[in-house]
């Protein structure tokens, strides 16, 4: 059950090692680049939630399985309990990757493009 909820997280690795670069137009990595525990894999916007039995609301985008495996883990940027905050979420998606842009002059690993 899809719910109403929309939300900007970033996906943060959970140690220090190589992870993979992703760049627009290639559905495979194209590399990989060193973290450090903490620091931000990819940044993004989703609505794609799911109603867990006791009826609070879970990001449905990304597996835990996935997660773990790939040593990232899922954190909350800005929340809203409705929808209808897509769009100025998506604008406040862009804004958060071009300022990491501006100060590591690349967009984050995860990140194909600006949305």
């Amino acid at each position: 059950v899809l719910g109403l909820t929309a939300e900007v997280y970033k996906l943060v690795a959970t140690k220090d090692g190589y992870y993979d670069v992703y760049e627009w137009g290639n559905d495979k990595p194209v590399g990989k680049t060193y973290l450090k525990e903490g620091d931000t894999w990819k940044i993004g916007e989703t609505t794609n939630f799911r109603t867990r039995k006791d009826g609070t609301e879970i990001q449905n985008r990304y597996t835990k399985k996935w997660l773990d495996k790939n040593n990232l883990e899922y954190k909350r940027l800005q929340y809203s309990p409705n929808k209808s905050a897509k769009v100025p979420f998506q604008n406040s998606e862009i804004s958060r990757i071009k300022k990491f842009e501006k100060r590591f002059g690349k967009k984050p690993a995860g990140n194909k493009c600006f949305h």
